[in-house]
């Protein structure tokens, strides 16, 4: 009888600390803003088809007023048809506005 009340306690403590827990894991919600920033780099460049994304140097940081901001390099030919190195920095607010900077 014991075994069936520990077990019942157990599963139960299990659910209530899953039903606590908040959505989607960090990493999965920080995907998301990666790829909106690529889709804000794409509507920015002169040459679409040229960009390249260098998603591994991608970095994505939670400032503490609840912004995230995604700094994401890339190449892409500039309007004289040179491939050149760029950063994009985009900002993501709570209230759901963003910009983006080329650096």
């Amino acid at each position: 009888m014991q075994k069936i009340i520990l077990t019942v306690a157990f599963i139960f403590i299990f659910v209530f600390i899953l039903s606590k827990c908040k959505g989607e894991p960090e990493g999965t919600r920080d995907a998301e803003y990666m790829t909106m920033c690529q889709g804000m780099i794409e509507r920015q460049v002169n040459y679409p088809r040229t960009l390249d994304h260098k998603i591994l140097s991608t970095s994505v940081y939670r400032a503490p007023n609840g912004n995230v901001v995604v700094t994401a390099p890339f190449s892409a030919k500039n309007a004289f048809g040179v491939e050149m190195d760029a950063k994009a920095r985009c900002v993501f607010t709570p209230n759901g506005e963003s910009e983006i900077t080329i650096i």
